[in-house]
């Protein structure tokens, strides 16, 4: 609950599920599956935020297509893969 909370603040999105939807509400998570991964998708569902996942295994490429097609503007990532985010 606290992540949801953190999400729609750090986000600034309405909480009301209804404004919600007039926004692109979708956020990336490029993460191996772990703790956090589960943590943040989980958040998102308490605040009514779509996740997508991106899967780190896939590559560059996979990364460049998932936030192309998907018109992400937020990216959830690990310090250690934000490099490679960084360069595309």
């Amino acid at each position: 609950n606290n992540i949801a909370k953190g999400l729609l603040e750090m986000l600034q999105l309405p909480s009301n599920p209804k404004r919600l939807q007039q926004f692109n509400n979708r956020l990336g998570v490029y993460e191996e599956t772990c703790k956090e991964w589960l943590l943040m998708a989980h958040g998102c569902f308490l605040a009514n935020i779509t996740v997508v996942t991106v899967y780190s295994n896939l590559g560059e490429e996979a990364l460049v297509q998932a936030i192309q097609e998907t018109e992400l503007e937020i990216l959830f990532v690990n310090q250690k893969a934000l490099p490679l985010l960084l360069s595309v």
